[in-house]
């Protein structure tokens, strides 16, 4: 292959560059979409050649987006890859920009015009008319969908309808929740009231029991979602606090129909508001985050792929997947399933101990079993993971983002390396062109082309944009022949008899271009030809104020760090230092052939989705992945706190009972314990979310 430039270059450093960046995927030249799901093949350009074209028509350029894609029908054994039939050449006296294809009729063929309905399996299969016949009535291609087969197990609820059903049960759930905080509160002026030995309340004196009785049981009417969970949990064997509190609900209830003068009952309201206070969270951070996927159109995923790079995981971008989003964002967090394991102990431990309490102690079953249901439950235990999740997924709804519960709070967890495309700096509608330029009496045409080959080599973004300057001057598609990657940060190509090179202007410097005066423009992309410069494409760069946002946080945060894997040539850590205005020495900007490497889409790459965002909004992109880390580590902090309680409480329970001294475990007593605690916690799950 010829050498590409004016310029030999080192043959160590060739050898290098010619063996990192043959073995890149994703540089075949674009094809025409196909609406089938089957992966794109790279065109056998023989196989093409010998392939006779479409007629041309007169119809319209817009039209050719709407009838460029095809669909491949037959049966599924008989699916294969098949490669587009490129567009011919327009016929003389006809411009490039007028040809299309005909209209594909979406109407269902009929016996009269069976003739002239032809069902393909490839493209290949469509034959035209040579030029001078007689018109024919156009081609009908039918259409075939053939869905995938998906497990229904595996499938979770549409975000629409998952939205409707939190919202209509969140509506029921927070009236429940008025309900029973006001029972609670009752009871526990009643307990305070009979603590304090006040007598303006005389009937107060005599009924306090009865009436903290019939408080329990009308509070178990809007705590009846505890109480049903509860029950679900032991039949499923999967014994969880609401189980406890189930348990604790009826001891509570037998202890005091037995003629019982201690009153618990209120103790049991107000565990079975904490409880419920917890489905309320549960069910409301499903709402917000059900709320923003159902807004999203084209949603973007981030995704962790550890493979990418060694030692370290990273998170990139790709696009979303909603129903695998769906199907994981129910799934059991860590800190409940503790829980479970904790609540199982206690469930076989505690009728035991108690008995064995109860027998040395002297006291009622009853009341060491409940006594010690009251001390080992912690009141704010099952809210350690349900109340960051539900101020999470609120806010991050503000900034169009969704995090998939615990499964996307364990992929953010920990330190990641961010890469960022493209797309993520720059979003497309924030490019635009500031000019060109063209030297040696070039044709316009020509050097648009050969620009845009190269960029459909690397797939960068600014093929958009060489496509509308195409267009505008009436140029034709390049064919490259050949081509090279360069660490500068460029290509060569070899395109008929014309040796091209296209790039930054630092890499034009490296291969000794002559840059002429006043032709150095640093946002620009270069198109030499032979040795000499053909030509420069200034483009303009817009900040977007997401992006901005984004960044700042990510390099705030000590637990990220950023790689750029740009593809576009001018894109730079400078570029983003000038329009950001922030410090990017600490961004990782590797070769180009690594560059490529990393924002390569590869469909055989394991990738873990934890997160959903709106389409070109880096600022949710950063938001969210450390809004994941921070729900982990909140949790687990919150969980070991409620588990602290829940073991000094057993230890506190197990002393007293053996030293005869019961009344200092008062229901008061232990009030003031579990309202302290979930206080404690409550006032670290703020300081962790909020800092």
């Amino acid at each position: 292959m010829k050498e590409f430039g004016a310029r030999e270059p080192e043959q160590p450093q060739k050898a290098k560059v010619e063996q990192s960046t043959r073995v890149l995927p994703g540089f075949t030249a674009p094809t025409i979409e196909m609406t089938q799901s089957f992966p794109a093949v790279k065109p056998d350009r023989e196989k093409t050649e010998q392939t006779r074209p479409f007629s041309p028509v007169t119809q319209p350029k817009r039209e050719i987006e709407q009838t460029r894609s095809f669909s491949v029908v037959g049966s599924p054994g008989d699916r294969e890859e098949r490669t587009p039939t490129p567009m011919a050449p327009s016929p003389a006296g006809e411009s490039e920009h007028t040809r299309s294809f005909a209209p594909i009729s979406e109407k269902a063929p009929t016996e009269a015009d069976e003739d002239d309905v032809k069902v393909v399996r490839s493209l290949k299969d469509v034959k035209t008319k040579p030029p001078g016949r007689p018109k024919e009535p156009p081609i009908r291609i039918i259409v075939e969908t053939i869905p995938e087969e998906t497990d229904p197990k595996n499938k979770g609820e549409e975000p629409t309808e998952l939205l409707r059903k939190t919202h209509k049960r969140l509506s029921g759930l927070l009236v429940r929740r008025v309900f029973l905080a006001a029972d609670a509160l009752l009871g526990m002026l009643l307990l305070l009231y009979s603590t304090r030995d006040w007598g303006f309340l005389p009937f107060l004196n005599s009924h306090g029991a009865t009436i903290s009785l019939l408080l329990l049981a009308v509070a178990m009417v809007p705590a009846f979602p505890v109480l049903w969970q509860g029950v679900k949990d032991l039949f499923r064997l999967r014994v969880s606090l609401y189980t406890l509190g189930t348990v604790c609900t009826a001891v509570c209830l037998a202890y005091s129909l037995s003629g019982a003068d201690t009153v618990y009952a209120p103790l049991v309201t107000l565990q079975l508001f904490f409880l419920l206070q917890a489905i309320v969270n549960d069910n409301a951070a499903h709402f917000y985050t059900s709320k923003s996927v159902a807004a999203f159109r084209s949603p973007m995923g981030v995704c962790n792929a550890p493979q990418l790079l060694e030692n370290t995981d990273s998170l990139r971008r790709n696009p979303g997947d909603v129903e695998d989003f769906m199907a994981k964002l129910s799934r059991s967090s860590l800190p409940e399933d503790l829980l479970c394991v904790y609540s199982s102990i206690l469930l076989l431990l505690l009728p035991v101990l108690s008995y064995f309490l109860s027998k040395e102690g002297g006291l009622p079953y009853l009341q060491v079993w409940l006594l010690m249901l009251l001390g080992t439950v912690p009141y704010g235990a099952m809210l350690s993971f349900s109340k960051p999740f539900r101020i999470l997924a609120k806010r991050l709804l503000r900034y169009g983002g969704a995090l998939c519960g615990w499964h996307g709070a364990r992929i953010f967890g920990g330190k990641h390396t961010i890469i960022l495309r493209d797309g993520d700096l720059f979003p497309r509608k924030g490019i635009a062109s500031n000019g060109m330029k063209i030297y040696h009496s070039y044709d316009a045409a020509k050097v648009i082309s050969y620009a845009l080959a190269a960029l459909e080599l690397t797939d960068s973004p600014l093929i958009g944009l060489f496509e509308e300057l195409l267009r505008e001057h009436y140029g034709k598609h390049s064919r490259v022949e050949d081509r090279r990657f360069y660490e500068q940060g460029g290509v060569g190509m070899e395109i008929g008899s014309d040796i091209v090179l296209v790039g930054n202007l630092g890499f034009m410097r490296s291969m000794g271009i002559h840059m002429p005066v006043g032709t150095r423009v640093r946002h620009a992309v270069y198109v030499s030809v032979n040795g000499e410069l053909a030509g420069i494409f200034a483009i303009r760069y817009k900040a977007n104020a997401s992006t901005r946002t984004g960044l700042h946080d990510v390099l705030a945060n000590r637990n990220f760090s950023i790689v750029l894997a740009t593809r576009d040539f001018v894109i730079t850590p400078e570029l983003i230092a000038a329009k950001y205005t922030l410090p990017t020495d600490t961004m990782v900007f590797p070769d180009y052939s690594e560059r490529l490497r990393l924002s390569a889409t590869n469909p055989e790459q394991a990738m873990e989705q934890g997160a959903l965002i709106a389409e070109d909004t880096f600022g949710a992109y950063a938001v969210t992945a450390a809004a994941g880390r921070t729900l982990g580590s909140t949790s687990l902090v919150l969980v070991a706190l409620s588990l602290c309680a829940g073991i000094f409480g057993l230890l506190f329970c197990i002393v007293l009972i053996a030293w005869n001294s019961v009344a200092v475990a008062s229901p008061m007593h232990i009030a003031a314990f579990q309202i302290l605690w979930a206080a404690v916690t409550s006032f670290a799950g703020f300081v962790l979310l909020r800092f």
